[in-house]
């Protein structure tokens, strides 16, 4: 992405975030958090410019950047209960959702306040969102699939489906294709129409 006005690769070390020159490969910034231990397998996700990020031990933050394309080290907001480990989580229209235990809709334009957030034995384990303007698709560790509405004040669940037996994990990100929603277990595929040919 461009941030600051520098187009650069932006991930993690095992330590720490950070930002590269893609043609020289150069380190251009390092970003080392407050508290250790975190995975850092969620990926950073580009906003407008910005740069948000989450993390089990650090929570989402916000970041900003200078005219140099350095990360600017203090957060422009921070929510410490969206903190998951593994479970990256979707920008849509200003909105932030994720999973960590529960099912959040944070405000990215309010200082990350927590719109609302839904309790399911279904976001008790890592999930994967794939999102549009109206809905979210979000597959399950445990195998199912749950379609949400994404606009609105509040969560809402549109649908349910179960695409796997019992003891089917599910870790991988699925495929969407058309209309046509590729999902992994550790010992299977299944393909799901999601609408009309």
């Amino acid at each position: 992405g461009t941030f600051g006005g520098v187009r650069q690769v932006v991930g993690y070390d095992a330590t720490s975030l950070g930002g590269w020159n893609p043609a020289t490969g150069k380190r251009l910034w390092r970003l080392v958090p407050p508290e250790e231990g975190d995975f850092n397998v969620p990926t950073p996700i580009a906003v407008d410019g910005r740069l948000l990020v989450t993390t089990e031990n650090n929570g989402t933050r916000l970041y900003d950047f200078d005219r140099r394309g350095k990360i600017v080290p203090k957060p422009l907001a921070v929510n410490t209960d969206l903190a998951p480990d593994s479970s990256t989580p979707v920008v849509i229209d200003g909105k932030v959702f994720g999973c960590w235990g529960e099912m959040f809709c944070l405000d990215l334009n309010s200082g990350l306040k927590a719109l609302w957030r839904a309790e399911d034995k279904a976001f008790d384990d890592y999930v994967s969102i794939i999102g549009s303007r109206e809905r979210l698709l979000v597959t399950t560790a445990e195998g199912e699939l749950l379609l949400l509405v994404a606009g609105g004040t509040g969560y809402k669940l549109a649908a349910r489906l179960r695409l796997f037996g019992d003891g089917e994990e599910v870790l991988s990100h699925p495929a969407l294709v058309g209309r046509r929603l590729y999902v992994r277990s550790g010992s299977a595929m299944c393909c799901v129409a999601l609408g009309a040919e």
